[in-house]
């Protein structure tokens, strides 16, 4: 699987106007099996990337997760979102984490295979956009945001596969939330 995250930059309204054209050339470059983003604004913005951006390629389907508002800031509209290729990957479940920040989203896929008799195959995607800003207040928000991402590991079948992506604003390796991801004493550590 070819896995791609982007930071969408509070799309479809900021600038520049046209960013599905723009987006699309992104994607046909890196041909995403798995498109996850951040910084959605909204389900109108989510469809017009599925029918505008994701249709790159003759044989990709691509399907996209529920778009779940924001249930962690009312101040703040931005989301964050899958895309996957139908035909590689079936959406099984979604799960949204609030925190004081931003939400965490969960998405459990069951990878495809054309034997149908293949053993179920488990793939997790965590997608975050941590606080950003430096500073000890700003880095114990994204330590407590890791913090939620790294406890649900214990709730996952041992042999799925699992990826955290997002715009993780990190400021250095030895901060709280990156020596909590890193953490060989996790159930996974990334």
């Amino acid at each position: 699987l070819r896995l791609m995250f982007y930071n969408l930059f509070e799309y479809p309204q900021n600038l520049p106007v046209y960013r599905a054209p723009i987006l699309k050339r992104i994607l046909t470059e890196n041909d995403p099996d798995l498109f996850l983003v951040c910084e959605l604004l909204s389900e109108e913005g989510a469809d017009n990337i599925l029918l505008h951006s994701l249709d790159y390629h003759p044989t990709k389907v691509f399907k996209r997760a529920p778009f779940i508002p924001n249930q962690s800031n009312s101040d703040s509209d931005m989301q964050q979102l899958a895309f996957y290729n139908s035909h590689k990957l079936e959406l099984v479940a979604t799960e949204v984490f609030p925190t004081p920040h931003r939400d965490i989203n969960k998405y459990k896929f069951r990878l495809l295979f054309e034997d149908e008799n293949t053993e179920n195959i488990y793939l997790y995607a965590f997608v975050a956009h941590l606080k950003s800003s430096p500073g000890r207040a700003n880095r114990l928000q994204r330590y407590e945001m890791a913090k939620i991402v790294t406890q649900q590991l214990d709730y996952i079948e041992p042999n799925a596969y699992v990826v955290f992506a997002g715009d993780f604003n990190l400021y250095s390796s030895t901060e709280e939330a990156y020596v909590e991801l890193m953490n060989p004493e996790n159930t996974r550590a990334f």
